[in-house]
C-alpha cells in the first residue's frame, strides 16, 4: 500500500489561506497562529517540490499549479468529509434498537400487545 506524504490538514490549511483571502484570516479561522499557516503551505510545497503561491505586491497568489491542487484538493477533503460520515451512519445502524422496562407491578402482557400493534 502507498502512503501518502502529506495530510488533509495541509490541504485544508491551503483551502482556508485561500477561501478567507490569507494566511492571517486563515489563521483566525483555523484558530492557529499564522506562522504555523505559512509553515504547514511551505511544508506542502516542500513535500510537493511545487510553488504553491507566488508573492506579488506583498500578497500570496495562486500559482497555476496551486490552483490545479486546489481543485483537487476540494476533492479529496469533500470525500474524507463523506467517509466519516457514513462511518458515523454505520455505528448508529446496528443501533436501532429500543430497550423497554416494564415494572413487575403492571401487567405486560397489555403493554406487549400494544407494541406488536
Amino acid at each position: 500500500m502507498v502512503k501518502t506524504r502529506t495530510t488533509l490538514d495541509q490541504w485544508i490549511t491551503l483551502q482556508a489561506v485561500v477561501d478567507y483571502g490569507g494566511f492571517a484570516q486563515a489563521a483566525e479561522i483555523l484558530h492557529r497562529t499564522q506562522s504555523s499557516i505559512s509553515y504547514t503551505i511551505s511544508k506542502l510545497e516542500q513535500t510537493l517540490e511545487i510553488e504553491i503561491f507566488s508573492l506579488e505586491k506583498r500578497r500570496a497568489v495562486l500559482t497555476k499549479q496551486g490552483e490545479q491542487l486546489l481543485a483537487l484538493s476540494r476533492e479529496v477533503t469533500n470525500k474524507a468529509i463523506s467517509l466519516e460520515e457514513v462511518a458515523k451512519s454505520l455505528n448508529y445502524e446496528g443501533n436501532n434498537k429500543i430497550n423497554i422496562v416494564i415494572d413487575s407491578l403492571y401487567q405486560s402482557d397489555e403493554y406487549l400487545k400494544k407494541l406488536e400493534s
